[in-house]
């Protein structure tokens, strides 16, 4: 989402408000398919803790809960930009591991800057390469080849087939390419005609995001099948199989709802002042 802002200039805090909603729907959807497979497999229940102990947990765990209260209270509340949001919570994080769970120390604090600086850079340069892509792009023309190419084709007819076609675009490419690569190098030719036909930035950033987290669960390249695999020692068959009744009925009916209900996702945005 950070990346589809820089490469469209679309306000990165509308981005995040316009993913609230669709990602407690997503997240209902996913737990309630979680609940409903754990009952009709008879998975064990886990022990139950009294209050006292859920208490306790939550009082320890309280400075950690209020990260993502700062980030978001401070961005919407304007005290700061999303991108000073990361040095404020970074720092806060850092205080908090240090002073209160003692669990920094100057060694691990080393090690997590140099991983930092290294992540940063590699991203940098990531960056650094679509808007060299981005400017050759505007230079060929090529988002009007491919505008002029889309209407002899028919799919600026409608903002409804558009969509549809950059979904399955998105879907395609997801089997093969890292998440990464795909918005840095489709988004900056996608996007004109996504402005052609009058589709809302914020909404298309929200059914691009969603479309990118799809890509990581599709296979064969799935990402977090791998990673899922690796963790639970399961094979990436079983994993990827398992993941499938989760991307059907779920995923794929969130991402239709996403795409062509542009006021589910912009409500809250507009509620908070945007005007577009």
């Amino acid at each position: 989402m950070v990346i589809y802002a820089m490469l469209t200039g679309t306000s990165l805090g509308y981005l995040f408000l316009a993913g609230i909603i669709p990602g407690l729907l997503l997240g209902f959807l996913e737990a309630g398919m979680a609940f409903y497979l754990s009952k009709k497999r008879n998975y064990p229940v886990g022990k139950r803790y009294p209050l006292k102990v859920v208490a306790k947990s939550f009082i320890r765990s309280f400075p950690a809960l209020m990260a993502p209260i700062i980030l978001l209270a401070g961005i919407y509340g304007g005290i700061f930009t999303p991108t000073e949001s990361a040095a404020v919570l970074a720092a806060y994080s850092i205080l908090v591991s240090i002073f209160i769970y003692r669990t920094l120390g100057v060694k691990k604090l080393r090690k997590i800057m140099l991983k930092t600086v290294y992540n940063v850079g590699a991203i940098s340069f990531m960056i650094a390469g679509a808007f060299v892509v981005k400017y050759v792009l505007a230079r060929e023309e090529i988002p009007l080849l491919l505008t002029n190419a889309f209407m002899d084709m028919g799919l600026l007819s409608s903002a409804w087939v558009l969509l549809l076609s950059v979904n399955v675009l998105f879907f395609i490419l997801g089997m093969f390419f890292d998440v990464s690569v795909i918005q840095l190098v489709v988004i900056p030719i996608v996007f004109p005609l996504v402005r052609a036909v009058g589709i809302d930035p914020v909404h298309f950033g929200i059914v691009t995001t969603f479309n990118l987290m799809l890509a990581l669960d599709t296979p064969p390249y799935g990402q977090t099948g791998f990673i899922t695999s690796a963790i639970s020692k399961t094979p990436v068959g079983k994993v990827f199989k398992e993941m499938l009744k989760y991307w059907i009925p779920i995923e794929v009916m969130g991402l239709v709802i996403i795409t062509y209900w542009a006021d589910f996702v912009l409500w809250l945005p507009r509620l908070l002042g945007y005007a577009h």
